[in-house]
């Protein structure tokens, strides 16, 4: 065999191959939940915060501006890979109730999300989170289920 038509040949199969891990990284910026008609904006962050994940989130809604904030923390396991995410938003128009869905989800340092890999601690950590909607007014309910790394899950709605 020829020494450019090999090198040519693993330059091209290197090439699709890394083509193939870009794809897969793009892919997991683009996993966030659409919203339902009752909820017209969203705000999602990771915060530092003083909550413990034992306790319930808290749930404030201001009637006067239509505006729900969350706050609360929860279990995500490693720090290095993995962190809090809003896995979902849905609303029930027959009952005026929005829930979301606050879960664990793979961070931007998890091995599946670098371009060389690598590896992660077992350590349990916390993650803080908040999050903003502006509602119709139409929402009675907020509503929040956490889902933790660990396997837990609590619902929670003001006042309870």
């Amino acid at each position: 065999m020829n020494r450019r038509t090999l090198l040519a040949s693993t330059a091209t199969l290197s090439s699709i191959g890394f083509a193939g891990c870009l794809d897969q990284l793009a892919a997991t910026d683009s996993d966030s939940p659409s919203l339902p008609a009752a909820v017209s904006e969203l705000e999602f962050e990771i915060t530092d915060t003083d909550l413990d994940p034992r306790d319930d989130p808290v749930i404030s809604v201001l009637e006067e501006t239509g505006e729900a904030t969350v706050e609360g923390a929860i279990w995500v396991g490693s720090k290095k890979c993995k962190e809090a995410t809003l896995a979902d938003v849905s609303a029930d128009e027959s009952d005026g109730s929005v829930e979301l869905r606050i879960s664990h989800g793979k961070s931007d340092d998890h091995p599946d999300n670098r371009l060389l890999g690598g590896s992660f601690d077992e350590a349990m950590s916390a993650d803080g989170y908040e999050a903003t909607i502006a509602i119709d007014d139409v929402v009675q309910t907020v509503t929040v289920l956490e889902r933790d790394a660990e396997g837990n899950s609590r619902r929670a709605s003001p006042g309870n």
